[in-house]
């Protein structure tokens, strides 16, 4: 008899290798029943007939084990990491972020003349436009007073110099 295929299990008097279910996987070759096919790792996703459990990008995660697919995190949330269990809500500690679609990897900073210190954002409509007096350049969770000597903030509305508009002190 031929020793039975990695991802595989063969009962007793089979002719042929049967595949470990989906949400599980095998690298050993002497298996008899889909009893023995370990189950995917939490973090992780196992197609049928799989050798090894594949790791979910970043941008998606897996919850609990026997997953057969890494799901996508929603938008107003990411996941940097590989072989991750959940999603993270949208927020960077020294940004003002938003994460615009599903599957986000790195949350994208509020554009100049924009702002914002919450969490959770997916549109960068959602970051505060700055007003007369204030200027935010591109990720500034709060706006920043314009300076008192020489200088000029119109706000992001009224701002006709800068592009982006309010991202910066107009001489």
């Amino acid at each position: 008899c031929e020793p039975c295929m990695p991802g595989s299990f063969c009962p007793e008097g089979a002719s042929a290798p049967l595949s470990c279910a989906e949400g599980t996987h095998s690298t050993a070759t002497d298996l008899t029943s889909a009893d023995e096919c370990s189950p995917c790792p939490a973090g992780s996703a196992c197609s049928t007939g799989a050798t090894a459990p594949t790791e979910c990008n970043p941008g998606t995660f897996s919850p609990a084990a026997r997953s057969v697919a890494c799901e996508l995190c929603q938008p107003g949330e990411f996941q940097p990491e590989t072989n991750s269990t959940s999603c993270l809500p949208c927020f960077d500690e020294a940004l003002g972020v938003y994460c615009p679609s599903a599957g986000t990897s790195t949350p994208t900073p509020c554009g100049g003349g924009t702002y914002s210190n919450a969490s959770g954002l997916s549109s960068s409509l959602q970051c505060t436009s700055v007003e007369s007096g204030f200027y935010a350049p591109t990720g500034s969770k709060y706006a920043e007073a314009c300076p008192e000597s020489g200088f000029t903030c119109p706000g992001r509305a009224a701002d006709k110099v800068n592009d982006p508009p309010g991202s910066k002190p107009i001489l």
